[in-house]
């Protein structure tokens, strides 16, 4: 971070705090949502050569890829422009995608994050406690 990048300091304390939380909360979501992208863009791929070797329709599932991808390091982009210079924010940054979420897609993304992280937690205890 540049020193033209720092908050001011007022801000910095809870901008480093906000740092620690997306770290930790962040990288919680993130897992889970790259492991999903992941499974549905392999069995995309599978069916795709399948039906249509040419790949014609893997184009309309590349985004999702590198949105899930980018998700992580996203956050903390968002957060240094939220405390940064207020004449670029974050959506106007290069590499940043236009997130349109409602509130139905928020509480899928935490009931299957709650399911992969409990999945986890089940093959562990089977594995290592039983």
């Amino acid at each position: 971070m540049d020193s033209s990048d720092e908050p001011t300091v007022p801000g910095r304390p809870f901008y480093y705090l906000l740092l620690g939380v997306w770290a930790v909360v962040g990288f919680i979501f993130w897992i889970p949502l790259v492991a999903r992208v992941t499974a549905v863009f392999a069995a995309f791929l599978v069916y795709n050569m399948i039906v249509d070797p040419r790949r014609s329709r893997l184009k309309h599932i590349m985004p999702h890829l590198g949105m899930a991808i980018s998700f992580y390091s996203l956050g903390f982009r968002v957060l240094k422009s939220t405390f940064s210079d207020p004449k670029t924010p974050a959506d106007e940054e290069p590499g940043s995608y236009p997130l349109q979420i409602g509130f139905t897609k928020v509480l899928m993304e935490l009931a299957t994050t709650f399911l992969f992280w409990g999945s986890i937690g089940l093959l562990l205890d089977r594995i290592f406690v039983h």
